[in-house]
């Protein structure tokens, strides 16, 4: 694990900003090498005609974009998310709350996430805006076909493109984004947060999110599915709040990725000197 004192937040904060403006992007101001910090991508595949699904308690498989291994009644299962399944991913939204785990203090006790789960409890809500959070929408609609060449390039969810794609069509990249064809993201390695927990129920975001520092949640018509990571102290109330809305946590034993759709902890990663 890399140890990144509290100024490094800013900068990590500072790349999630770029994120929504290609053009800044592509300078490659942050780079931090320690950590690999670098941008991925999500597109709406329902624009290319390719419906992602998600498939719940079956054996994993090589070929899925997320395979998640989870423990639950004694056993392994795994969540998986691929095409060809039979309930489609609807929507993917992607939560970033480092200023605790970081240890960035904070200018108030009422950010303080336990307190803020209490407050809500009496009816009482505070907003505080995360380091980064993005929901993509998948759906069909209509694009131009340059837009469309690009969305298909940058579906394989190769970072040597993504970089070649802000250099070379930044303006389509920035349409595609204010049309919600795509979202940018933060990837970054060995800063001690990982893939720990999978909660899963019809509403399960809305309850979890002041309680979590990372969060991927994929999303279909009848269920929320979350991998999550959060503070160790915060996994009584977690818990206790998984129990008393009848949300499923499981302990995730482990996880992996192709194309950018869920971040995961990878010692030797790959494709990321390019960005640096």
């Amino acid at each position: 694990m890399v140890p990144l004192p509290t100024n490094k937040y800013f900068e990590i904060e500072k790349f999630c900003k770029s994120l929504t403006d290609p053009s800044m992007l592509a300078k490659r101001e942050q780079t931090m090498p320690a950590i690999h910090l670098a941008p991925r991508v999500i597109v709406n595949s329902a624009a290319l005609g390719r419906d992602l699904t998600v498939e719940d308690d079956g054996p994993g498989s090589s070929d899925a974009l997320v395979d998640i291994e989870y423990l639950a009644d004694k056993r392994p299962h795994h969540l998986l998310i691929r095409e060809g399944g039979e309930h489609r991913l609807e929507a993917v939204t992607y939560w970033l709350d480092l200023r605790d785990g970081m240890g960035v203090s904070r200018k108030r006790m009422a950010e303080n996430p336990l307190l803020r789960v209490i407050l809500k409890r009496f009816g009482r809500q505070i907003d505080l805006t995360p380091t980064y959070e993005t929901t993509l929408t998948f759906k069909q609609t209509t694009l131009t076909a340059q837009e469309r060449a690009v969305l298909e390039r940058l579906s394989m969810g190769a970072l040597q493109i993504l970089g070649d794609s802000l250099i070379g069509s930044p303006e389509v990249i920035s349409s595609l984004i204010n049309k919600g064809q795509l979202v940018l993201l933060p990837n970054f390695h060995h800063v001690g947060i990982y893939n720990e927990y999978y909660a899963r129920g019809t509403e399960v975001w809305p309850h979890l999110r002041d309680l979590v520092i990372e969060a991927s949640v994929f999303s279909t018509a009848e269920c929320q599915h979350a991998v999550i990571a959060a503070q160790p102290r915060w996994n009584g109330t977690l818990f206790r709040t998984a129990i008393d809305l009848g949300i499923e946590v499981s302990p995730i034993i482990t996880s992996t990725s192709h194309g950018g759709l869920l971040r995961y902890e990878n010692v030797f990663p790959n494709d990321v000197e390019m960005w640096q």
